[in-house]
């Protein structure tokens, strides 16, 4: 089973890596040997979870600011075809990848046509008509594979939320199918409340420290004095600020790029040893109030679930059910049952799959 709290390091520890390699300050040997091992982080978290793909098409703009600019080097060329390599192979040896056409994704497929395009850049110009090859060899491969089948229902509800500002309609007849089962909790937007709590708020204090380095670097990208690395990294904590806007689920990745501004804020921001001594000082103060804050209130981040009555249900199901039974319930209790009893299950928590999203549908036809 796909597990994030197993992926998140590995993203994390691959886009270090890959900073590092694009810096170009170690040896050549020790830099393949970080090439290397970043490729192998990010094959392991695509593996192994699902959200990992969304990651990858973050990544898309990164490697065209890498490879398009006037002089790209060759070794971050060769450092990308040998990553889409390796996970075009990942994709046709783990079997739920193969089963979901992750070869054929959109995310791989344009990240392969930058790629090709970045070895005949100089003879599209303007550069507009490279990104305009990209998005057609993308897009195309896409729509002609099965891969949007499969994944039809995230990019449903993506437009629905857009159309919608992010706040979900109390009449759900406004919405698709599809887009009612997977508005839930997990994928809700920062500013819509769950249990009580709108996501927002959760980790408010570094929010504002962050202000003030990203309108410095947004600053320094308009004066064209920002390095390769700054652009890369307010392009991160931006884009990521965005989707966790509309899906709260990505305040991991949000409130790790984030940290990663605070913390180089202290090296990018121009100013002077005193001054970056007391900014060093606030950061280190609002990141403790908020960890405290975040430590002592775990409660609001779990599941709007009755775990007393969900260890009850669970620990019955497990006396009183065999091997040979098989247990017809929702998604939020078909996980527990398959984890602590020995029961089968017929929906499972899985809705990238056409045949499961079927299913549901025919189980709560039937109950409505």
């Amino acid at each position: 089973y796909s597990s994030e709290n197993f992926s998140l390091p590995f993203i994390f520890w691959h886009f270090f890596l890959m900073m590092v390699f694009i810096k170009h300050s170690l040896s050549r040997r020790f830099n393949v040997f970080i090439g290397s091992l970043s490729i192998i982080s990010l094959g392991v978290a695509v593996a192994t979870w699902d959200m990992t793909q969304v990651y990858l098409y973050t990544l898309i703009p990164v490697w065209m600011i890498l490879l398009f600019k006037k002089n790209p080097l060759n070794s971050e060329r060769i450092y990308l075809g040998a990553t889409l390599l390796f996970l075009h192979g990942v994709g046709w040896v783990i079997p739920y990848l193969k089963d979901h056409h992750f070869s054929f994704s959109t995310g791989l497929l344009l990240l392969d046509s930058v790629w090709l395009v970045s070895f005949f850049k100089d003879t599209l110009r303007p550069s507009f008509k490279a990104i305009l090859v990209i998005l057609i060899a993308g897009l195309l491969g896409c729509f002609l594979t099965p891969y949007h089948a499969i994944y039809q229902h995230m990019s449903s509800l993506l437009w629905e939320k857009l159309w919608f500002l992010g706040q979900k309609p109390q009449d759900p007849m406004y919405l698709s199918y599809s887009v009612r089962s997977l508005w839930v909790p997990a994928l809700h937007s920062a500013f819509e409340g769950v249990q009580g709590v709108k996501h927002w708020t959760l980790f408010q204090w570094i929010w504002l420290c962050g202000i003030g380095p990203w309108v410095g670097l947004c600053i320094k990208c308009l004066r064209k004095k920002a390095l390769q690395e700054q652009i890369i990294v307010l392009y991160c904590v931006t884009i990521y600020f965005s989707l966790f806007i509309l899906f709260s689920r990505f305040e991991v990745f949000f409130a790790f790029f984030l940290s990663m501004l605070l913390g180089l804020s202290v090296v990018w921001l121009e100013l002077n040893l005193y001054r970056k001594a007391v900014w060093l000082v606030i950061l280190v103060a609002f990141l403790g109030w908020e960890t405290q804050l975040t430590a002592s209130h775990f409660v609001r981040w779990g599941r709007s679930v009755d775990y007393t009555q969900l260890q009850d249900i669970v620990g019955w199901v497990d006396k009183n059910c065999t091997h040979e039974d098989v247990i017809l319930a929702e998604f939020g209790l078909s996980p527990s049952f398959l984890a602590y009893t020995d029961s089968h299950i017929v929906l499972h928590p899985k809705f990238e799959s056409m045949d499961m999203r079927n299913k549901v549908k025919e189980f709560v036809e039937v109950l409505f």
